[in-house]
């Protein structure tokens, strides 16, 4: 089983990604996040195979954000 979480500031994208992610066999999204510093809780108490992030967010770009977290999770980027 694949356990993925989504950072997102947009609501709509969110709904999106776990629409088609509930499609994928083996592919759980555990939470959705639209505010970074969350997200980054999550992780670190929470480890994940897979994040699905937004590379245009308000605060740190979604790029800035993957090299931040400490372990080595897989990313799929959206925008």
């Amino acid at each position: 089983m694949i356990r993925a979480i989504a950072l997102d500031d947009e609501i709509l994208a969110l709904r999106i990604i776990e629409n088609y992610a509930e499609k994928i066999e083996n592919l759980t999204v555990e939470k959705v996040f639209k505010k970074q510093r969350d997200a980054q809780k999550y992780l670190n108490k929470f480890p994940v195979d897979l994040l699905f992030l937004d590379i245009e967010m308000p605060a740190k770009n979604g790029l800035d954000f993957y090299k931040s977290i400490s372990q080595n999770t897989k990313v799929i980027f959206t925008t």
